[in-house]
């Protein structure tokens, strides 16, 4: 995609007043960007980007101890003079057509070497942070206990602190 295109469509994706808005936002998002990728991610990431702005990004000095989401968007909200809201949406916009430039598996792995919380920035659903709170909350699991001796050729559940016949077969009894 060249230089032009990717500026185009972030200024429309964002709304954007003119390319050139667009283009300033897209340079303080890959310059903080560029200190928080690293790898192999940060050379795929920057061989899919147009001249210039794979420059910019390859340019910066990786960052020993990456900035949280918030941070992440305070970075660029400096960078930019914009207040935080204004700056989400920004480095949002920029981010999320990244990773569709990107695509699912590399944007994947960057997203795995960035704390949490980044993953609505690029547009994509947080399944970690779903997944754990609803671990988290899940009712217990039952477990299957073995048969009493002489008890009918069922098993028994427990769920929730009582027993409760289960149908046989049911759990491998």
């Amino acid at each position: 995609m060249s230089r032009r295109a990717l500026v185009q469509r972030i200024r429309t994706s964002g709304g954007f007043g003119g390319d050139e808005e667009a283009e300033r936002v897209l340079n303080a998002v890959l310059a903080v960007l560029g200190g928080h990728v690293i790898g192999e991610e940060r050379c795929e990431l920057a061989r899919l980007l147009p001249t210039g702005a794979a420059e910019l990004f390859a340019g910066q000095i990786p960052l020993t101890q990456p900035l949280t989401a918030p941070g992440f968007v305070a970075a660029v909200a400096t960078r930019l003079n914009l207040p935080q809201p204004a700056a989400r949406w920004a480095t949002g916009t920029v981010l999320t057509v990244l990773a569709e430039q990107a695509g699912e598996a590399l944007t994947r792995r960057i997203l795995a070497c960035l704390p949490r919380g980044y993953a609505l920035l690029f547009g994509v659903a947080d399944l970690n942070a779903a997944r754990a709170a609803a671990e988290h909350t899940a009712a217990p699991a039952k477990a299957v206990l073995p048969r009493p001796a002489g008890a009918p050729r069922e098993a028994y559940a427990v769920g929730a602190g009582r027993r409760t016949p289960v149908a046989a077969g049911a759990h491998g009894a």
